[in-house]
């Protein structure tokens, strides 16, 4: 006796073809980026870190490539099979806006493209903030090390005399030194107090100088001097 066997539809046939189709079919789609994240805002001439976390439809491997509209981007990611790649970004030495890019790319070179934008602020540091006594024909000299661009401000007094105040490049103090002509950054000659505001024009050591040679009497002194990136 011949068996009998239930009639199969034609649709769910097709449906049960497609599945087996889709089954063996890879996803050829581009790898997706979940998130990119790191500070959205540092201080000028600092550094970052960020972080990208993306996957692949294939489970492909795939590689993170940095690059950022201004700084630096250094030590790139060289797992290529982690879904996650850190990167450390050191920020211009200006203020402003500044972009961290990233591009994941999968072994079939599909690439998704992601970024986050980042605000650099101003930064100020201390160059000088000295009190104390200058003794009659003697000088006091510091120096520091600074960036071309960076603005240099503050103010000096003494008590009751006058003395002179000097910003010389590293050059010109060589010079001054050497009782030699030279072109200051900066002077005021035989004042009580006195204030500047100035870009500096290079970058090197600067050296500050407080003259009281000509003065007849010890002189309590002040001064305070700060640098703030452009």
């Amino acid at each position: 006796m011949q068996a009998i066997l239930p009639a199969i539809p034609r649709m769910a046939c097709g449906a049960v073809l497609m599945m087996a189709l889709a089954a063996g079919c890879r996803n050829t789609g581009p790898p997706t980026i979940v998130r990119v994240e790191g500070p959205v805002e540092v201080s000028s001439g600092d550094t970052a870190a960020y972080e990208c976390q993306a996957w692949d439809w294939d489970s492909e491997p795939i590689r993170f490539y940095w690059t950022a509209s201004r700084g630096e981007v250094f030590e790139q990611g060289d797992e290529p099979t982690r879904s996650m790649s850190y990167v450390r970004w050191a920020g211009p030495e200006s203020a402003g806006p500044a972009v961290v890019r990233v591009a994941v790319v999968d072994l079939d070179s599909m690439v998704t493209r992601d970024s986050i934008s980042v605000n650099v602020r101003v930064k100020s540091r201390t160059v000088l903030s000295a009190d104390g006594l200058l003794k009659s024909g003697h000088t006091r000299t510091w120096s520091d090390s600074l960036s071309h661009g960076h603005r240099l401000s503050g103010w000096f007094d003494v008590d009751t005399g006058r003395v002179s105040f000097r910003l010389l490049d590293t050059s010109s103090y060589r010079r001054w030194a050497a009782g030699d002509s030279y072109e200051p950054l900066y002077e005021a000659v035989q004042v009580r107090e006195d204030s500047l505001r100035l870009g500096v024009p290079s970058s090197g050591r600067h050296y500050i100088v407080l003259d009281n040679r000509s003065g007849k009497l010890d002189q309590q002194f002040r001064v305070r001097l700060t640098a703030v990136t452009p």
